[in-house]
């Protein structure tokens, strides 16, 4: 499978297409039929109708399902013996289903971060996994996080602010809403008295410029 297959086209910057591409036309296609019987598609039997191996398989549908670097398409992967993939309004019985997998998911996450950190992931890396993961999930979960974290934690350190400033500003598109936020909190402390000297003479300048002409006019 190549990048062009998952609708990326392009060299610096890469490009990706919002319509599906033919092969993620035929993934999407394959798990809504199969899911009419009422079951998860399995993933293997998706990888051989589709020609790929397991990793790619996976690599395909979690494209479909990111909602910020892919389609962001509502089909659910179920881990277990009796898992597979599959979309929960194509059959009644798939709905109930789709809320038995939550607990699933959550232990898989949990897993591959205990996973992280016996590879040797450092501290500092698996918190900056944490951190963009709450950050992705969206202000509703921000907001759950920070309330559940408030009794423990105390005031940001420097270098903690300075990491969640450096992280906006690698992609300030992604983090426009809380650069604006703090643009409208906090603006006035970071400029310095130079600069608001600089504005407050050229508006007096304006303003003197703009007085003689009308005395110029008058006369």
């Amino acid at each position: 499978m190549r990048s062009h297959d998952l609708g990326i086209v392009g060299r610096r910057p890469l490009v990706h297409r919002p319509e599906l591409t033919e092969l993620e036309a035929w993934a999407l296609d394959a798990i809504r039929t199969w899911c009419q019987r009422g079951r998860p598609m399995p993933a293997p039997a998706l990888a051989e109708w589709l020609g790929l191996s397991g990793r790619d398989t996976r690599t395909l549908v979690n494209h479909l399902i990111d909602r910020k670097r892919g389609h962001g398409l509502p089909v659910y992967p179920v881990p277990g013996n009796d898992g597979g993939y599959f979309v929960p309004d194509d059959h009644p019985a798939l709905a109930e289903r789709a809320s038995r997998a939550v607990s699933a998911q959550l232990a898989r996450a949990r897993t591959s971060a205990v996973k992280a950190r016996d590879l040797g992931a450092t501290a500092q890396e698996l918190t900056d996994g944490v951190v963009q993961l709450t950050l992705d999930l969206g202000l509703e979960v921000r907001a759950q996080v920070g309330q559940a974290l408030a009794p423990a934690r105390g005031p940001a350190t420097q270098a903690q602010l300075r990491q969640a400033l450096t992280r906006y500003a690698r992609d300030p598109r992604a983090f426009a809403k809380e650069i604006e936020e703090l643009r409208r909190l906090f603006a006035g402390l970071f400029i310095s008295e130079e600069s608001v000297a600089r504005v407050i003479r050229r508006h007096n300048e304006e303003l003197i410029g703009r007085t003689l002409a009308d005395l110029r006019g008058e006369a």
